[in-house]
């Protein structure tokens, strides 16, 4: 949901042989997808302190980004976290993603993605749907 990152950091860390942890690669929850019809009450959005975090990534945009990532595990037949976790592992640069489960039940969809090979067709088509806009320096 934030690819910021990749416009200075994971160049510099490639240049320097390092790797990145992606950190919140679940887009804090959105890209798991429940938060397309609502706001479940146990969610860290319905949460008065963390609202704050989730809500920034409930906009237009990121439900372009929610629903192509839903799109793609349909077709693949297996969940939108598998997608979203495959997806930000195959990111180059990116050497491990921590993820915040936070039931034992969270944790085993997410392990689930290690053994997701994403098509480079579906990587590309993610990539390009939640391209960062572009500033300065990258667009003079």
């Amino acid at each position: 949901m934030q690819r910021g990152a990749e416009r200075e950091v994971l160049p510099a860390a490639a240049a320097l042989g390092l790797g990145v942890l992606a950190w919140s690669p679940l887009g804090r929850g959105v890209l798991t997808g429940k938060y397309r019809t609502g706001t479940p009450a146990d969610s860290r959005a319905a949460s008065p302190h963390l609202s704050g975090f989730v809500g920034a990534y409930l906009d237009r945009e990121s439900r372009r980004v929610v629903d192509a990532v839903v799109t793609a595990a349909d077709g693949l037949g297996c969940s939108p976290v598998e997608v979203a976790l495959a997806w930000v592992r195959d990111t180059d640069g990116v050497a491990s993603a921590l993820v915040g489960a936070r039931t034992a039940a969270q944790l085993r969809v997410s392990l689930e993605s290690e053994g997701l090979e994403l098509p480079p067709e579906i990587g590309l088509a993610l990539a390009e749907i939640s391209a960062p806009d572009l500033g300065y320096p990258e667009r003079l």
